[in-house]
């Protein structure tokens, strides 16, 4: 439950940078845990931005329009949520216990409207 819940902050991080055409910054201790699967990247750089990953690639095969294309960054935890809530994001307690991934598609949900 734990990896599913990562996966889908660092999806909606992305997502919402994507729609605001601004770098995605996600927590480093992300990149650590998944490095050795190249699910992010394959690389262990903090606080270098990158273009490519098989995660976006992942994400972009569902996608028809709105095809992730912004850059992004690990880094600390504050500077994550920081970024993120000058971006207009934010985790509900309620959207946490019932995650459904497909609500990340939805411009709408993202931007809190």
């Amino acid at each position: 439950q734990t990896a599913k819940k990562e996966i889908y902050k660092a999806e909606k991080i992305i997502r919402l940078a994507n729609l605001k055409n601004k770098t995605a910054y996600l927590d480093k201790k992300l990149l650590l845990k998944w490095l050795y699967m190249g699910y992010f990247c394959k690389s262990e750089n903090e606080y270098t931005l990158y273009s490519y990953s098989p995660f976006k690639e992942y994400i972009n095969q569902f996608e028809k329009e709105e095809k992730i294309t912004n850059q992004f960054m690990f880094t600390d935890t504050e500077i994550v949520y920081k970024e993120f809530k000058n971006n207009g994001g934010n985790f509900t307690k309620e959207e946490l216990e019932d995650i459904h991934f497909t609500k990340l598609r939805d411009k709408k949900f993202l931007l809190n409207n």
